[in-house]
């Protein structure tokens, strides 16, 4: 676009340019909407009703949730567990062997 903008202030385009240029224009609005409505879903209700939007502090509470939430170490009788992989088989097989108990076959 910005090129297109460029050649505008220098010489008459075509029509063909100007309809690219409009093109891209409109995909460049879907992007910023895209991007709008993901940061929309991932922060808050209270903050968007308060109007704060696309700030340093906005992308850190709505990232909070995300680093809460992460379980980066599980220590369990034998040792301690540290990577995801080995945090998610040590839960599932948890899980696994509680519902066993719960309800033998």
């Amino acid at each position: 676009m910005e090129d297109i903008d460029k050649k505008v202030e220098t010489e008459d385009i075509s029509d063909d340019l100007w309809m690219k240029r409009y093109e891209l224009e409109n995909k460049l609005e879907e992007i910023y909407q895209q991007e709008e409505l993901h940061w929309k879903q991932r922060g808050d209700l209270t903050w968007l009703l308060e109007g704060d939007s696309n700030t340093k502090f906005y992308h850190q509470f709505a990232n909070g949730r995300r680093r809460k939430n992460t379980i980066i170490s599980l220590e369990t009788d034998q040792e301690e567990i540290k990577t995801q992989e080995e945090i998610m088989i040590h839960a599932t097989d948890f899980y696994k062997k509680t519902i066993w108990i719960l309800y033998p076959e």
